[in-house]
């Protein structure tokens, strides 16, 4: 039986690349005679001649343009695209000429096996070095949370059975982190991933990531760690604050005179480690929420 897949691409601002993106996607994606293919563009409200440039290559290659009126975010747009489709398999795709399209059919066959299958891009490529601090944070984020090594939690170029996207769609962020919180929402809805190595190519155009995605990948950071593993943050503080009471407990034991601080910080320990049970437990109800 002949797989069948979506391809959705976003994309802001990106007249430069757009053009040379979807033909050789489309191009690439004729030449594999075992799977239907469906490419889904998303026009998230650019403000250039992206959506006039799709217009003209819809009927050319064949391909759905959906336009927003307004920049909703990267992770808005794939939702937008993916919503309502009844192909087997979902894919994000980059507009800006990252990816390569070859890498797509080697990944497909794979869905068939895991529930979700992420590019793996070599070393550090396709990424500003500025960046690296932030995302070698938020990498190990990503690693504890999910309590494995993950070679690369960042890619745009993924693919997932529909009906294990649906399942977690609601736990994907809307913006530029949808990547990275889709990642972390596999791990934690115990699915099945599969990593693939892809090629990557210097992008095309002006990257929209900029000091503001720096500071949205710190409210990122906060968020996931209540939306993923509560207790695995809320466990080792609550855990050291109480030894350093127990600590304090011990000493004043010693010199016959317990102070006041070491039961402060036990019971604070103990709160936390409390706060942390309900919190895990409301992060479960959500993970199964859809």
């Amino acid at each position: 039986i002949m797989a069948s897949v979506t391809v959705v691409v976003p994309a802001y601002n990106e007249a430069a690349a757009i053009e040379t993106t979807l033909r050789g996607l489309v191009e690439t994606l004729s030449q594999d005679a075992d799977t239907q293919y469906h490419v889904v563009v998303v026009n998230d409200g650019s403000t250039d001649r992206t959506g006039e440039i799709l217009d003209r290559l819809k009927a050319d290659l064949g391909i759905e343009v959906i336009h927003s009126p307004e920049n909703q975010g990267y992770g808005a747009s794939l939702k937008r695209g993916f919503k309502g489709r009844k192909t087997d398999c979902l894919f994000s795709f980059d507009a800006d000429g990252q990816h390569l399209a070859q890498d797509i059919p080697v990944m497909v066959p794979e869905l068939t096996r895991y529930d979700a299958v992420i590019g793996t891009r070599p070393g550090l490529k396709g990424s500003p070095i500025w960046r690296t601090p932030g995302k070698w944070v938020l990498g190990r984020l990503v690693n504890y949370l999910c309590g494995r090594k993950i070679p690369d939690f960042n890619c745009g170029l993924r693919g997932f059975r529909r009906e294990v996207l649906e399942g977690i769609g609601h736990l994907c962020a809307d913006g530029f982190s949808f990547s990275a919180t889709s990642t972390m929402a596999l791990y934690s809805t115990r699915a099945n991933v599969k990593f693939v190595p892809v090629h990557v190519e210097t992008r095309t155009g002006k990257s929209t990531v900029s000091l503001n995605t720096g500071m949205q990948t710190f409210v990122l950071i906060l968020s996931s760690m209540m939306r993923f593993g509560p207790l695995r943050i809320f466990l080792p503080v609550a855990v050291t604050i109480s030894m350093i009471g127990f600590g304090f407990l011990v000493y004043g034991v010693i010199i016959r005179n317990i102070s006041d601080v070491c039961l402060l910080l036990m019971l604070t320990g103990l709160q936390l480690f409390l706060i942390g049970l309900v919190a895990d437990q409301i992060a479960h109800l959500r993970k199964e929420r859809g």
